[in-house]
């Protein structure tokens, strides 16, 4: 069998999700959604699911929390990156204001795929986002490992000509293909009580 690990963007996933304007599919079961792109002569070794927590919307932290210990619960791994807040200065108006700029997620998608290459943890490399900065890790992978598949599978209204280019193939996912992924309104915990989702997400 050829082995397949699967990298996650979340925010590029969230935000694509976010769009479509179904909140109910944010409650997404990434493993499901990753064995739905595998071909018969395909098993999934990983998940990978890279995100970090909102630092000024506790509510939104929350959710996020819940949803990350769902992931856990089936198999994803969970990488953080953190939020930095900046401040800003609007060039005409002069006006000041807060920004909250999220750091590390490409840096550690790219380390991942370098360092799962190089381990040899997978034959075959599918990234679910749309972000143009990981190219380069892309490409680094394909010169150091030409044996080695890398896809992209792109969230909604996320396709780049450019991402397609620097890999062996790619495809967009469908909302029918996400709204079969949806998690259980019920995960059984180890405690024997159940995590649901989000009411928002409900």
């Amino acid at each position: 069998m050829i082995r397949v690990a699967v990298f996650i963007d979340g925010f590029n996933l969230y935000h694509s999700l976010d769009e479509l304007g179904q909140d109910r599919l944010k409650w997404l079961d990434l493993t499901g959604l990753s064995r739905s792109f595998l071909k018969a002569e395909e098993h999934l070794v990983s998940v990978c699911y890279f995100s970090a927590l909102s630092t000024w919307d506790q509510a939104k932290q929350d959710r996020h929390k819940r949803y990350l210990r769902a992931l856990e619960l089936t198999g994803v791994k969970v990488v953080l990156g953190k939020f930095k807040d900046r401040n800003r200065t609007c060039r005409i108006c002069g006006a000041r204001s807060r920004e909250h700029e999220e750091k590390r997620t490409d840096v550690n998608i790219a380390v991942s795929l370098l360092t799962g290459a190089i381990r040899d943890d997978y034959e075959v490399a599918v990234l679910i986002s749309g972000d143009t900065d990981l190219i380069p890790a892309l490409h680094a992978v394909k010169s150091l490992f030409p044996q080695k598949r890398i896809g992209i599978v792109f969230p909604l209204k996320r396709h780049t000509g450019e991402m397609e280019q620097a890999v062996d193939f790619s495809e967009t996912i469908k909302v029918t293909t996400l709204e079969a992924s949806r998690l259980p309104d019920q995960i059984r915990l180890p405690s024997g009580k159940f995590l649901t989702p989000p009411a928002e997400w409900q």
